[in-house]
This record gives structure tokens, C-alpha cells and sequence, in this order.
């Protein structure tokens, strides 16, 4: 078994009374951010759709407040932002401090289908631009180079592709090019791996190599150099390397707590390179990184041994 220590980075977020927390991410750099509101029955809401049915997705009306917690290394601060552009909104935080707030699908706005469902906002609150991020939207992922990559349900296909890059202002840099269900997304360092419902993709280049995959449901994973840790089902971890173009298993593996006992129930909160970022139960959030055990030869042993 191999055991990988995880380390707190943040208390729970300040909520104000009678505050609801709608969406939480972490960022590349570590930032921890926390979308909150006072008024969760109109983010979380219905609207009269175009056959008379009840639609999930809408714009909020302006009074619904709403504030952005984040959490760096001096503690958390608060940003009120004028508007709640979307209900159920999915967020990530972007370069130079901004906030990327979209619709997991295409908003129904006065009367027709919204494609302009992401909207960012600047590090002082202004709204500063929206564009489109595709429909079925079932992830959202920034990296260190300052794109976004995105994972869409079958509705989200427009051209049968369901993994897509894009830029800080919505522009097409790259996509899957099939049809496919693509989850467990970490890009760092110019390098992306996703799950595909069955192999494991590394995207290098703008070239894509296709593995078999050796754990079942991956639904998150971390890597530093040909090293993986893949978060399976009822929270099993897998301790794999890709050794002479096969990914391997090498062993299980389990998440001790700062407390010094096995991590129980964790959920992850987002994954960037070698770090997955876990979220808060009441204790804070917690971060996991693996460059350290990866530092070692397929046999456990350090390199020069």
C-alpha cells in the first residue's frame, strides 16, 4: 500500500450568515475559490421554458447577490460581484485574477436558447466579457498556460467532439475530434491526460496518444512526469506509470489526513498536475501531492539505489 500524505492549504471559507455556497474550484496556482450567495432560491431556480416546461437554466434577476471567496496564502478575502449572470453556475479561476462564471447548458433568456453562456469577471468585480463555452457543459478546467478545457455531455456535440481548449476569450484552440465521453481532466505544464470511458488520453502538442487504462471509472486523477494516481470508484486509488508506452498498475494507495489517519469520504475538488485539491467537510481543504512518490523507480526504490 502506499501511503501519500495530504496537507491542509485552507480553512472553510467565511460564509456570512445565511450564505449558501452555489460552485468551488481551485486554481493552478493553488488559489482556492468559494461562489456564495444569500439568496440560493433564485440561483438554484425554475423558469417557464418554450413548450411550458420548467427550465433549470436562466438568468437570475440582478437583486440576487452573490460574492466570491478566495483563498490565498494570507488567508481569505471577499469580492462582491454585481450580478449572478447564470443559475447553477460552474466556475474557474482564470489569469491575472479573473473569474470564469458559466451555465452547465445553454440558459433560456428572454425567450430563446443564450449560446453566450460564460461570462468573466476582473479581479475588482466588473463584468468584463461573455462568450460561448458549448452546451452540456459536465466540466470545467483551467490550466497554467491560461486556457480553459471543457468536457460535454452527448447534447453538447455540435461536431462530435466532447473535449475542447479554448482561450481566455472563448476562441477554439483545440478539440477531441470524436465523439466520446471524456472526464478526470488535468492539464499542467503543457501536458493533458483524460479518462475516455475506458483508455486514458495524454494530449502533448496538440497530439493525442490513446492507452489502455488499468482501473475502471477513473473520475479524477494527478501525474508528475509518467507517474499516475487514479481516483476510481467508492474512493479506491491506484498508483500507476506508464512504463515502455503501457500504463501499469503498481499498487494501491490511500490519503493520510493532517491528523495522521486515513482520509475518509474525500471528494475531489480539482486537479492540477501533481496536486488534487479536496474539498472542504467542515475542516477545510486539503491538497495531495504526488511529485515526491513519484520521485521513485516502478520498484519503490529512489533513483540511484
Amino acid at each position: 500500500m502506499r501511503v501519500l500524505n495530504a496537507v491542509r492549504v485552507a480553512p472553510s471559507a467565511p460564509l456570512a450568515d445565511g450564505e449558501v455556497g452555489l460552485s468551488y474550484t481551485a486554481g493552478p496556482e493553488g488559489v482556492i475559490g468559494v461562489l456564495a450567495t444569500s439568496e440560493p432560491g433564485q440561483a438554484r431556480g425554475f423558469v417557464r421554458g418554450p413548450n411550458h416546461n420548467s427550465m433549470p437554466f436562466y438568468r437570475p434577476p440582478r437583486s440576487c447577490p452573490v460574492v466570491l471567496y478566495t483563498h490565498e496564502a494570507h488567508g481569505w478575502h471577499r469580492l462582491d460581484l454585481p450580478y449572478l449572470p447564470v443559475s447553477y453556475p460552474m466556475i474557474a479561476l482564470l489569469p491575472r485574477s479573473e473569474l470564469l462564471v458559466a451555465s452547465p447548458c445553454l440558459p433560456w433568456i428572454d425567450g430563446h436558447w443564450e449560446s453566450r453562456n460564460a461570462h468573466v469577471f476582473g479581479s475588482d468585480g466588473t463584468h468584463r466579457r461573455t462568450f460561448a463555452l458549448g452546451d452540456d457543459i459536465e466540466r470545467i478546467a483551467s490550466d497554467d498556460s491560461g486556457t480553459i478545457w471543457t468536457t460535454h455531455g452527448e447534447q453538447g456535440w455540435p461536431e462530435s467532439f466532447s473535449l475542447v481548449r479554448r482561450d481566455l476569450h472563448g476562441t477554439w484552440l483545440w478539440d477531441s475530434g470524436i465523439a466520446c465521453l471524456d472526464d478526470a481532466v488535468n492539464s499542467h505544464a503543457g501536458v493533458t491526460w483524460a479518462y475516455r470511458g475506458g483508455p486514458l488520453i495524454r494530449i502533448q502538442a496538440g497530439r493525442t496518444a490513446e492507452y489502455a487504462c488499468p482501473v475502471d471509472d477513473v473520475r479524477a486523477l494527478a501525474f508528475a512526469g509518467d507517474h499516475l494516481l487514479l481516483a476510481g470508484p467508492d474512493d479506491r486509488l491506484s498508483w500507476c506509470a506508464l512504463i515502455d508506452g503501457v500504463i501499469r498498475w503498481l499498487d494501491a494507495a490511500e490519503i493520510v489526513g493532517p491528523e495522521g489517519k486515513p482520509l475518509q469520504d474525500w471528494q475531489v475538488l480539482d486537479a492540477h498536475g501533481p496536486h488534487l485539491y479536496f474539498h472542504d467537510h467542515g475542516d477545510g481543504y486539503l491538497r495531495l501531492d504526488i511529485a515526491d512518490a513519484a520521485h521513485v523507480h516502478p520498484n519503490g526504490q529512489m533513483p540511484g539505489r
